[in-house]
């Protein structure tokens, strides 16, 4: 109709009349003009949680329209996932999913232009948890950074895994197996060849 829509979110939505698919999430886009809802997206399986993020999209069909994009962080046990829909049709076009280890992709989404210099505007993706691991591996390298320069004599290291935050609350299946857990090390310096040879940190995004 010529005018500007609108999209509303709804993460934590139920599908089904049994909940069957339990914080699955909805997507509402509304006409601008009347508030009338004219399509909806809803979260494959449960706990996907779409509808955590919407952002507008690029034209990524070339139909010469923006588009919309979804995320779901809470895809495929918290892996997450971001969708991008035609504006103009409703159907998905493309999909971006997590790497192995990653958690939450699609818990944040924005347009940011052409950040390449080729002529077509990017949308960005948040990951609040890439890694899991990547915590104990950082902090391993700041102890072998004190240590070398002699700041000190020796470390203790301690990273936790808190599994209680990406498992979802009402998923009593599988909250009973999985708790939060920790690991402590004493980092000191070696009088051999073993120990931490070098480190290269680098971010994936």
């Amino acid at each position: 109709d010529g005018g500007a829509d609108f999209a509303v979110g709804a993460p934590n939505y139920d599908y089904g009349s049994l909940f069957l698919r339990v914080d699955c999430g909805r997507v509402q886009v509304c006409n601008g003009r009347t508030g009338s809802v004219t399509r909806t997206h809803t979260g494959g399986a449960a706990g996907d949680l779409l509808g955590s993020a919407i952002s507008t999209a690029p034209d990524c069909d070339g139909d010469g329209k923006r588009d919309y994009a979804i995320g779901a962080p809470g895809w495929s046990g918290n892996l997450g996932r971001a969708y991008v829909y035609s504006s103009a049709t409703g159907n998905e076009i493309w999909h971006f999913d997590a790497g192995s280890g990653a958690r939450k992709l699609g818990a944040s989404l924005a347009m940011i232009g052409d950040a390449n210099g080729d002529g077509f505007e990017e949308i960005a993706i948040g990951c609040p948890e890439p890694n899991l691991a990547t915590g104990y591996v950082y902090g391993l390298a700041i102890a072998n950074s004190l240590i070398a320069s002699k700041t000190a004599k020796k470390v203790l290291l301690a990273a936790g895994d808190t599994y209680s935050k990406l498992i979802n609350k009402r998923d009593r299946s599988t909250r009973v197996l999985f708790g939060d857990g920790a690991a402590v090390s004493l980092i000191s310096p070696s009088a051999g060849k073993l120990g931490v040879v070098d480190s290269v940190l680098w971010t994936a995004g």
